[in-house]
């Protein structure tokens, strides 16, 4: 086995973005698979970043072992949870709060060294315990398929097998072999990924065989598919990836409709909602801004193509409709009047709405709503209705909604003067 860089230079680099704990957690599943007379590796993205100067919050770790044992006993060991995958020889250990507060890691996969086998495209693969050689090769690019030994005396030895190191010198995004896409094709969706994250540059092979594999995203899950576009929008700028994806067809061999979006108008739109907008929310308010130009029908449709669900394809469409009222709701004269508008509306709808406007200072207008209107109701109720003699039905509603109109518009402004409009509104009802 080869060593390809000076393994105390990546001890350093090593010392250097690790914490003292996240040595610490390294070291005991070192420990652990040195009991089972096998070695440790870390590997794929958090070696790229390593050589990058870039942090990771996430580590994948490699061992030609038992890699479920190792991660029961890190549980046993630290806490946390471990989610078991016993069909692919792998763990996901979720660690503890604290643990991932101090190690900046916030969860660590483990996964036993293997070969993988694809049935048909795009299915997900039969696994058989290997080699670290066999198991970097399985993976999705050579800048991803780099590791470094965590044993003992081999600490710090960095392997690369397939040209990796030198494909993050020249910038490149490289399948491993012609047969990638045709494995797993999401790997698409993540080679352009990476490839804007990073500032590299597909290599023209790479272009040529996603080129050749478009089709097999029509067949993917929308889950799946869902799923990478999810990691999509957690990208600090993922506009651009998603116009990447619109140039290379990526876009219109998931679902034709995802192409009809005009590119400088989302890119304001999503500098908008970076400013704004929660973290907790921001991927449903940039997946509502994308799909905000489109018509009711295409929304539908890529809906359904990922799986969204209907709740998610009626706030979208909601929006649109109370969109094509902008200039009613900008020009609007009197509280009421906004309140007819938007009494009804998600917190989604409205914020939607106004992040995704045609027109300037509607976001401060459902400000303006949320904080001062929406929350106004009357002091009579649908008992005090009841107790006066109205039957009930949606008159009930009617009479409500005029009471609490004449509050926003400043009609009443005491309870007697609401008593006395309320007689007038019931004595028409008579």
């Amino acid at each position: 086995m080869e060593t390809l860089a000076p393994a105390a230079n990546v001890k350093s680099k090593l010392s250097e973005f690790l914490t003292r704990e996240s040595r610490e957690v390294l070291a005991v599943a070192s420990d652990i698979a040195k009991e089972q007379g096998c070695a440790l590796y870390v590997a794929g993205g958090f070696v790229r970043n390593l050589i990058l100067g870039l942090r990771s919050s996430d580590v994948d770790l490699v061992v030609e072992g038992d890699a479920i044992a190792i991660g029961k006993a890190l549980e046993d060991r630290f806490g946390g949870t471990v989610i078991v995958h016993r069909k692919f020889l792998s763990a996901k250990w979720d660690l503890p709060a604290t643990l991932g507060d101090s190690t900046g890691l916030r969860t660590i996969d483990l996964v036993t060294a293997r070969s993988e086998y694809y049935q048909r495209p795009s299915s997900f693969p039969e696994v058989k315990p290997t080699s670290l050689i066999v198991d970097l090769k399985r993976r999705d690019f050579t800048i991803n398929a780099l590791a470094i030994c965590l044993t003992d005396h081999r600490f710090g030895e960095l392997y690369d097998y397939y040209g990796g190191l030198d494909d993050i010198r020249l910038g490149n995004v490289r399948v491993l072999h012609s047969e990638s896409f045709m494995d797993d094709a999401t790997r698409m969706v993540r080679a352009v990924r990476l490839e804007q994250r990073l500032g590299f540059a597909l290599t023209p092979n790479t272009a040529e065989l996603i080129h050749r594999a478009l089709p097999l995203l029509g067949k993917m899950s929308g889950d799946r598919i869902r799923n990478e576009l999810d990691v999509v929008f957690r990208e600090p700028v993922p506009e651009r990836i998603l116009k990447r994806l619109r140039e290379l067809g990526i876009l219109r061999a998931i679902a034709p409709s995802l192409e009809e979006y005009e590119q400088d108008w989302v890119t304001v739109r999503f500098e908008r909602a970076r400013a704004v907008v929660p973290p907790s929310v921001l991927i449903d308010m940039y997946f509502g801004i994308w799909l905000y130009q489109m018509s009711a029908g295409a929304v539908t449709r890529i809906c359904r193509r990922l799986n969204m669900g209907r709740g998610f394809a009626d706030v979208i469409r909601d929006a649109v409709k109370l969109s094509n009222r902008e200039l009613d709701i900008v020009g609007y004269e009197r509280p009421s009047e906004l309140a007819s508008l938007f009494d009804g509306k998600s917190d989604s709808e409205l914020q939607l709405m106004a992040l995704a406007a045609k027109r300037d200072g509607l976001r401060d207008i459902v400000d303006i709503y949320l904080r001062e209107i929406r929350e106004v109701t009357p002091i009579t109720t649908g008992n005090d209705l009841r107790r006066a003699g109205l039957k009930p039905g949606p008159h009930y509603k009617e009479v409500l909604n005029k009471l609490r109109y004449a509050w926003l518009d400043g009609e009443i402004n005491s309870a007697e003067e609401e008593k006395i409009f309320l007689q007038i509104l019931l004595s028409h009802k008579a």
